[in-house]
């Protein structure tokens, strides 16, 4: 008995290290902490990481950084905005730059979200000629509600009016700065210029539609609805005809009878970014669950209808349940989800007439699996792919997609019934303008908590029947041991707009 105790806490103590936390998840598939993305490990870093040797990762700004610092904005002041896009990573997000620093530090990456506040800081005297610096605070894409921080050489537009914007910047440091509830922390990029991408001033719901006879431009201006679902308000203001939803039948797929509807509505989401497709349907979420609750019976499905529904609006996520559902009654619907993306293929679609008066003459259609999904497929339609999206059918990418349910889509699954034919099953079909890639997993996959916490369950499950061998009176004492590592539920979420003011950068003042 007490070897069995000594054991225990020798493999707890073991499990607490951080070597064995890294092992554990080599073990389990879950990548590397300084793993970087295909597109990033390309191009070197535009900054070499000796010049860095000073910086520290959350933490102020420091004078013993200054060295690097102007470095950055050397490297940024001597290439061209075409230059540095080209040797971008690609869209890099608030997760991925906070969790691997060391692995970004120095190179150029893309940053895109909303753009809430500019200012102006004056650096410290350099030979760079610069004399004025711009401080961005961008909410990022995909709605984190901790911001990443840009400072521009050349002026911004004015923040009064938020708006949509992107930068192509070299990645310098996780800075550390006081909120009005404790520390936070945000990536700071240091860039040439802010890129406006998208202008939206308000709109109110009943503002005059665009008229069908002009074509879609890249900046469509358009309000959430005062009630009701906002995705039928979206598409009434991208000028699709929810009329043609009727000829849509669920269970089946695609019938040539769809095609008019379907190529209209995958030409309307081109003049949607999707940044704001995810923004608008967050936006949306506590309407939608309201109004499944109102509609709801007492049969046993619509109880537990809504109870997925609420389990995850308590996370701020949609739930894909419904859409497994009646597809009637999600028909036009605005979602999004964090899913993984295992599968993206290159359709063509040259052949239909109804692409073709579009302009359209391909899609990707992507397979992505949600945390809610159980491990049954959500099928993405979209029009075009990110730079260093991988295409194929055995990938693994997090995504966050972004799109109006089109129809429940009948598809041949690889397992067989007992007389050997493919199974028919049926998927969620819907329709947006692109993945938002997520540098790292999120949401829906699995948390290095959790994979620990697995690990050592299967570990403490097996030195738990050793235990039991030599008594049986030790089934409390493997009940509370296990307890130990449940996975502890996810942080509240901070209020964005309760930010303070950031520390200047080194060398900033007179």
């Amino acid at each position: 008995m007490l070897a069995g105790l000594v054991l225990v806490i020798g493999l707890m103590s073991r499990l607490e290290q951080p070597e064995t936390h890294r092992a554990i998840g080599r073990a389990l598939g879950e990548p590397a902490a300084t793993a970087l993305p295909a597109a990033a490990s390309e191009a070197p870093p535009l900054v070499t990481a000796e010049t860095f040797s000073e910086v520290r990762d959350n933490a102020p700004f420091r004078s013993d950084e200054q060295p690097a610092w102007f470095a950055s904005l050397a490297a940024v002041a001597e290439h061209e905005a075409a230059e540095l896009a080209s040797q971008s990573a690609g869209l890099v997000g608030y997760a991925a730059l906070t969790s691997q620093p060391d692995a970004y530090r120095g190179r150029v990456v893309t940053v895109a979200g909303r753009a809430l506040r500019v200012e102006a800081v004056e650096p410290a005297a350099n030979d760079l000629g610069v004399t004025e610096l711009w401080r961005v605070t961008l909410e990022p894409v995909g709605g984190e509600v901790w911001p990443i921080t840009v400072y521009t050489l050349e002026e911004p537009a004015d923040a009064t009016e938020p708006y949509d914007a992107s930068a192509v910047g070299v990645f310098y440091k996780k800075l550390s700065y006081r909120w009005a509830e404790g520390v936070g922390s945000t990536p700071v990029i240091v860039a040439r210029r802010l890129e406006t991408t998208l202008t939206m001033p308000a709109v109110e719901p009943d503002a005059v539609k665009p008229n069908a006879a002009t074509p879609p431009t890249d900046e469509v201006a358009f309000g959430a609805p005062a009630a009701g679902s906002m995705g039928a308000a979206l598409l009434a203001e991208l000028g699709f005809d929810v009329e043609l939803f009727a000829k849509v039948v669920d269970q089946q797929r695609l019938r040539s009878e769809e095609s008019e509807a379907f190529y209209a509505l995958l030409g309307a989401v081109e003049a949607t970014p999707a940044s704001q497709l995810a923004r608008l349907a967050r936006t949306g979420l506590d309407d939608y669950v309201a109004r499944h609750r109102r509609a709801a019976g007492d049969t046993v499905r619509d109880r537990w209808v809504i109870r997925s529904l609420e389990t995850e609006q308590a996370q701020r996520r949609y739930s894909v349940t419904p859409l497994f559902g009646e597809g009637a009654a999600e028909r036009g619907e605005l979602v999004v989800f964090d899913a993984i993306v295992r599968r993206a293929v290159r359709v063509d679609a040259s052949a239909s007439d109804a692409a073709a008066r579009r302009g359209i003459d391909h899609y990707f259609e992507l397979e992505a699996f949600t945390e809610d999904s159980q491990n049954l497929p959500i099928v993405f339609v979209v029009r075009e792919l990110p730079a260093g999206f991988p295409v194929g059918d055995a990938i693994r990418q997090p995504a966050r997609l972004a799109g109006f349910f089109f129809k429940q889509w009948a598809y041949r699954s690889r397992t067989r019934t007992e007389r050997g034919n493919d199974r028919r099953q049926f998927a969620p079909l819907l329709v947006g303008r692109a993945p938002i890639p997520l540098a790292l997993p999120d949401a829906a996959t699995i948390r290095p908590g959790t994979a620990i916490g697995l690990a050592a369950t299967v570990a403490l499950v097996a030195v738990a029947a050793a235990l039991w061998r030599l008594s049986r009176r030790d089934k409390a004492y493997e009940s509370a041991t296990l307890a130990r590592y449940r996975s502890a539920g996810d942080a509240a979420a901070h209020d964005f707009d309760r930010l303070n003011d950031l520390a200047d950068p080194p060398g900033a003042g007179a």
